[in-house]
């Protein structure tokens, strides 16, 4: 599937699966880490199908994260992917959609930032959001979720929305 113009990407990711697994380590519960693990390995087989499903393609996927094109036509199966996975799998998942990679990842970001268990639309309100992040962790009066953010993604996500705001800028002048 390469036909970008008429598809959308969906950046998928699982909320809190990584303090599942580490509160399974930390008690010594190989049990509890094995069932984790076979239910992020089964969700990634779902995804899979779905994709499959939906005539789109999963372009990455490993552990609790997945990338994938789908054709703008089966956006309104989306939810269902994502309430798919919760009731099959029991647990939620983030999902951020965009017109390419970068902004389904920068979609995902805010959908993390919102409070998870959501799908977010990549678009240009989605700077505020950033922006308003940032300034909390500067303030000191972040989440814990938006601390663990800042340190890997705030930075580049916003970076990366300026310049997409540039490129419309010049777009609009040619």
């Amino acid at each position: 599937m390469s036909d970008t113009e008429n598809s959308l990407f969906l950046f998928i990711d699982g909320d809190s699966i990584g303090a599942m697994c580490g509160r399974a380590v930390m008690a010594n519960d190989v049990e509890k880490l094995r069932s984790v693990s076979s239910r992020i390995d089964a969700a990634q087989e779902f995804i899979q199908n779905w994709c499959a499903q939906v005539g789109g393609i999963k372009i990455s996927g490993g552990g609790d994260e997945a990338s994938m094109q789908i054709k703008e036509s089966s956006k309104d199966k989306i939810e269902g992917l994502r309430s798919s996975i919760e009731k099959s799998f029991g647990y939620t998942i983030s999902v951020g959609v965009g017109r390419n990679l970068s902004e389904a990842g920068t979609a995902l970001l805010v959908a993390k930032l919102r409070g998870k268990d959501r799908i977010v639309w990549f678009n240009k309100k989605i700077k505020e959001d950033i922006k308003k992040a940032k300034r909390r962790v500067r303030e000191k009066r972040a989440t814990p979720d938006e601390y663990k953010l800042s340190e890997a993604y705030l930075k580049k996500a916003d970076n990366m929305v300026c310049d997409l705001h540039k490129k419309e800028q010049h777009m609009a002048h040619v």
